[in-house]
């Protein structure tokens, strides 16, 4: 108890053991709280509101060191100082008026004597012989008086010998690596790009064990190389090589050789055009069954698929005969046109199937081939679109999946009479026989 007693703290409650909370009252400031006796034993306080009081007060400033500190800014202390977030009443030593302000903000005070508004008015310290030493850092050399931070000021460009008018707060943020007038700069500039993007590149090509063959211009151009590890020689672009998983397709085990896939190619009926382009691109070709030009990609000859067009035996057939539609749905408001060619059975007639969906049939031009028909279907929409720009009336979801909304457009935009005058004078134009 005379621990206790001598520590300021008086017991509320009966002592129990020395490492249990005993509830006491701190006589120096009159809070309740919770010492332990071992606690107070060692000489260690419990009272946080005295410890945080005294703790703070340590730090605090002395009104001494205050008074010198505002001194040097002319100001003079009126109110009480508390801590440094806490603002306090000064005296302007400059315009003898009383403001607030707290030496946070005061520390801040890089320039200018007095109160804020003070400061706000000083003049800012200048020095042109220093403005133009930081043009002449740049590459800038000053032909004439400084005019002012925004004002276009001629110059010099140390670099291509033009004068030009630059204005100083365009050049303020420029390091000394890029100098002279603004398109010099931008020329140094992309330059370092450019060193630095090849460089990249350059190391992306030791990575994937490539020697180069060509010579290396951009990151976007293709570029001969040679694989180091099989020997093969092919063209890559830079950019491509980090996103590839392999960097040589033979390595890879993808590898296609163009002779082997033009004798391919031959063998199949197709006769190419044009160099091999790749084995995933479209290749034009001339396809020798049927005469007609295609453009299928090797790939897709290899797996077995077809790849003319007029001779397909799915969907619509360009060599087989055909007719164009020119059908109306008054529920939706619409018109529409389209092309077809005959089934054998009504049941998979497309023609049907829009019937069978409440479209009714204004009239029908039957032609010798497909191609026909959808050349004469282009230059009818091409007419409707780009010269009289009437827009595509239905979604996919109104057509309720039938397709063809591309070919649909509104009544009110159009009449039917005047769409048959279109499809009968494109027929005409074109001397195509229906």
């Amino acid at each position: 108890m005379s621990t206790m007693k001598k520590a300021k703290y008086e017991p509320l409650e009966p002592y129990k053991t020395a490492l249990t909370k005993w509830k006491c009252t701190h006589l120096p400031c009159g809070n309740v709280v919770y010492p332990k006796y071992n606690t107070i034993q060692q000489g260690r306080g419990a009272c946080r509101t005295c410890y945080a009081l005294n703790s703070g007060s340590s730090k605090r400033l002395k009104k001494d060191e205050v008074r010198k500190r505002l001194q040097k800014k002319s100001l003079i202390l009126v109110g009480n100082y508390i801590n440094v977030n806490t603002s306090f009443e000064i005296l302007c030593g400059i315009c003898d008026e009383v403001s607030k302000i707290n030496l946070e903000v005061l520390a801040k005070k890089s320039r200018g004597l007095g109160c804020e508004k003070c400061c706000r008015s000083a003049p800012r310290p200048f020095s042109e012989k220093k403005v133009i030493d930081e043009m002449l850092e740049k590459g800038l050399k000053p032909l004439e008086k400084y005019a002012g931070y925004k004002k276009p000021w001629l110059c010099e460009c140390l670099v291509c010998h033009k004068n030009k008018r630059i204005r100083r707060d365009t050049i303020m943020g420029r390091t000394l690596n890029f100098q002279g007038c603004i398109q010099c700069a931008k020329k140094s500039q992309n330059k370092k790009r450019i060193k630095d993007s090849e460089e990249i590149v350059l190391k992306r090509f030791r990575d994937k064990n490539l020697k180069l063959i060509g010579a290396y211009i951009k990151a976007r151009q293709a570029v001969e190389v040679e694989c180091l590890t099989c020997g093969h020689i092919f063209e890559t672009k830079g950019l491509s090589l980090s996103r590839q998983k392999y960097s040589c397709a033979k390595c890879a085990g993808n590898y296609v050789d163009p002779i082997e896939a033009k004798k391919f190619m031959i063998l199949n009926g197709y006769k190419p055009k044009v160099e091999f382009p790749g084995a995933h691109t479209s290749w034009k070709s001339k396809h020798l069954l049927c005469g007609n030009d295609a453009a299928p990609s090797y790939t897709t000859i290899k797996s077995g698929n077809g790849g003319c067009k007029h001779c397909a035996k799915y969907g619509f057939q360009y060599s087989k005969p055909a007719y164009l539609y020119l059908i109306t749905k008054p529920a939706v408001n619409s018109h529409k046109i389209g092309i077809a060619n005959p089934a054998k059975t009504k049941r998979s007639d497309r023609l049907h199937k829009f019937q069978h969906h409440g479209w009714q049939v204004f009239t029908i031009w039957n032609f010798k081939t497909g191609k026909v028909a959808e050349q004469v279907e282009n230059s009818v929409l091409l007419e409707l679109r780009i010269k009289r720009k009437i827009p595509i009336h239905l979604s996919k979801a109104e057509m309720s999946g039938q397709g063809g909304h591309t070919e649909t457009m509104s009544a009110d935009s159009i009449t039917l009479l005047e769409l048959e005058k279109i499809i009968k004078k494109v027929i005409r134009s074109s001397k195509m026989k229906s």
